[in-house]
């Protein structure tokens, strides 16, 4: 299951100025944003627990 919405990201990459958005790449930054944002969580845990 996507954490993101296919068709937000889409417009998003339109409002940056891309004119044209394919599904792959709207899947490959999905796959980025997925990961990016696990990352930041887990640092944000272990800063948590130093605290």
């Amino acid at each position: 299951m996507a954490a993101f919405a296919w068709s937000p990201l889409r417009a998003l990459m339109k409002k940056a100025g891309a004119e044209i958005v394919s599904r792959a790449a709207v899947d490959k930054l999905m796959d980025y944003l997925e990961e990016y944002a696990k990352t930041l969580t887990g640092c944000a845990l272990d800063a948590k627990l130093k605290l």
